[in-house]
C-alpha cells in the first residue's frame, strides 16, 4: 500500500514541497510505531488505495488524522500506526562514478548523488545563469532497471535532466550504468531545498535534493552576513527582531493559531520580496495601491520561512543519534549546547519566542506541543533518503523542540529566588 506525503511550509507555494517517501506497510510484519507528521503536510494522495491480497499476507494501512485542518488542506498532525518495514535507499553521495570494488552486491541499483548543488556549495547561486551538473545510475542487479525523474514544475526557476527517463541494462561482469545531465537557471532571488523523485522500476522511489542559494537577500543566506542587533537577551539578525516585534506589537500571541495558520501567500511573497531588497522588514512599505498593514500571521509564517531557508538547517548541525536519543529536557538541553554558538543562539532566541506565545496558550490554542510540531520542520532537514528513517527523524525533531519550549517554560514558572539552572536556553 503506497501513498505521497506532500508538505509545503506555511502557505507559500513558491517554497519547499517535499515529496516524503513511499512506505509499504505489510499487516504481518507490522510494528507500532506512532510517526507525528507535521502541519506542513498540505496534500496527502494515495497511489493505491486499494489493499491487495499476496503470499505474505494482506497490505493494509491504519491512518488517522488528528486535529483540524485550516483553509489550505494543512493538517496539523497525523499518526501512523501498524508501521511496517521499509524499503530502504542506498545513496552515495559524493562519487561521480562507480567501480566493481565499492558496489554493494546486496543492491539492485546505486545512485552517484543525493544532493545536487552544482558544485556551489554554501556559494551563492547566480540569477539567469545556466548551471550544470551530473548523476549517475548503476544497475547493480540481473534485470533491467527503469528509471524516471519526476521533477515539480516552478516558474522560480527551469531544471531539465537528460535523460528523464531510461533503462539499464542488466549487470553481469560489467556494472552497467547511466550518466544524467543536470541542467539548471534561477530565475528570481530565491533560495531552493526542493525534494525531486527518481522512480526506480515504478514501484521504488529516490529522493535527491536540489539545493541552492541565491546571491542577494535577507532569506536563504548565511546570517553572519546579515546586520545584528540585540533582542531579548540574545544577538539576532535585525530582521528577525523587527517581524518579532511586529508579531507582539499587533497582538499576534493573543490570536488563535499563531504559526500554524499561515498568511495570504501573495501577500508573503511580497513582503518577502521587500525584505530581500531593502535588507530589513518596513511594516509601514506598502504595494502600490494597497493601505493594508500586514498580516501577523503572515509576518509569524515568515519567521519560519528565514529559518527554513538558512543554507543549513539549525539542527542538521547536530548528529542524527544526537536528535533520536534526546528524548527528555536534560538531553535536548545537552544537544542544544552542543550546538556552535551561532546555532544555539538563533535557537535559543526562537524558543524564547515560542515560549512567549505559549504563556498565552488558553487564548492562541498553542501549546508547548502544538509550537514544536508547526515550527521544527523549518529546523530539520532528515538526511536520510530511506522514507521511514525520514519519518521517525522528523518526528524526533519535533520531540527535541518540544522538550526545549517546555524547558524555558518550566524556567520561566519557577520562583526567582531558585534561580536559573546550569544549560537554559
Amino acid at each position: 500500500f503506497y501513498f505521497y506525503c506532500c508538505w509545503r511550509c506555511g502557505n507559500d507555494k513558491k517554497n519547499v514541497e517535499w515529496w516524503f517517501g513511499t512506505l509499504k506497510l505489510e499487516s504481518n510484519r507490522s510494528e507500532s510505531v506512532v510517526v507525528s507528521l507535521l502541519p506542513f503536510v498540505m496534500n496527502l494522495f494515495r497511489r493505491n488505495r486499494s489493499t491487495s491480497t499476496t503470499q505474505k499476507g494482506k497490505e493494509r494501512s491504519n491512518m488517522i488524522i488528528l486535529g483540524e485542518s485550516d483553509g489550505d488542506n494543512r493538517i496539523r498532525s497525523h499518526t501512523l500506526a501498524t508501521v511496517g518495514r521499509q524499503q530502504s535507499v542506498l545513496l552515495h553521495a559524493h562519487k561521480e562514478s562507480f567501480s566493481p570494488s565499492k558496489m554493494d552486491s546486496d543492491k539492485d541499483y546505486l545512485v552517484s548523488k543525493s544532493v545536487i548543488d552544482f558544485g556551489l556549495g554554501d556559494s551563492a547561486c547566480p540569477i539567469n545563469t545556466q548551471l550544470e551538473d551530473t548523476l549517475v545510475i548503476a544497475n547493480n542487479s540481473k534485470k533491467k532497471l527503469k528509471f524516471k525523474f519526476e521533477p515539480s514544475a516552478k516558474k522560480e526557476w527551469k531544471l531539465t535532466f537528460d535523460p528523464v527517463s531510461g533503462s539499464i541494462e542488466p549487470s553481469s561482469k560489467k556494472k552497467h550504468t547511466k550518466k544524467v545531465e543536470i541542467k539548471m537557471t534561477l530565475l528570481v532571488a530565491q533560495s531552493i531545498d526542493e525534494k525531486i523523485n527518481l522512480s526506480i522500476n515504478g514501484k521504488e522511489n529516490v529522493f535527491l535534493t536540489l539545493r541552492v542559494h541565491p546571491e542577494q537577500g535577507v532569506f536563504g543566506v548565511n546570517p553572519t552576513l546579515l546586520d545584528f542587533c540585540e533582542d531579548s537577551g540574545f544577538q539576532v539578525p535585525v530582521v528577525l527582531a523587527q517581524m518579532r516585534r511586529y508579531v507582539v506589537e499587533q497582538g499576534g500571541l493573543h490570536l488563535e493559531g499563531i504559526f500554524r495558520l499561515a498568511g495570504n501567500a501573495t501577500e508573503m511573497s511580497h513582503i518577502k520580496n521587500r525584505m530581500n531588497t531593502m535588507h530589513h522588514f518596513d511594516p509601514d512599505a506598502r504595494d502600490q495601491g494597497s493601505d493594508d498593514a500586514p498580516e501577523v500571521n503572515a509576518i509569524a509564517n515568515l519567521v519560519k520561512v528565514w529559518f527554513r531557508e538558512l543554507p543549513q538547517p539549525i539542527l542538521n548541525s547536530l548528529p542524527s543519534d544526537v536528535i533520536c536519543n534526546t528524548t527528555d529536557m536534560e538531553s535536548s538541553v545537552h544537544g542544544l549546547e552542543a550546538l556552535e554558538e551561532m546555532e544555539r543562539t538563533l535557537l535559543g532566541w526562537l524558543i524564547n519566542f515560542l515560549a512567549d506565545a505559549a504563556e498565552f496558550k488558553s487564548t492562541n490554542k498553542m501549546t508547548e506541543q502544538n509550537l514544536a510540531i508547526v515550527v521544527a520542520p523549518n529546523l530539520y532537514n532528515p538526511p536520510s533518503h530511506d522514507p521511514m528513517e525520514g519519518l521517525l527523524l522528523s518526528q524526533k525533531s519535533t520531540q527535541f523542540l518540544h522538550n526545549l519550549i517546555a524547558y524555558e517554560t518550566e524556567l520561566r514558572s519557577k520562583p526567582p529566588d531558585e534561580g536559573e539552572p546550569d544549560g537554559g536556553s
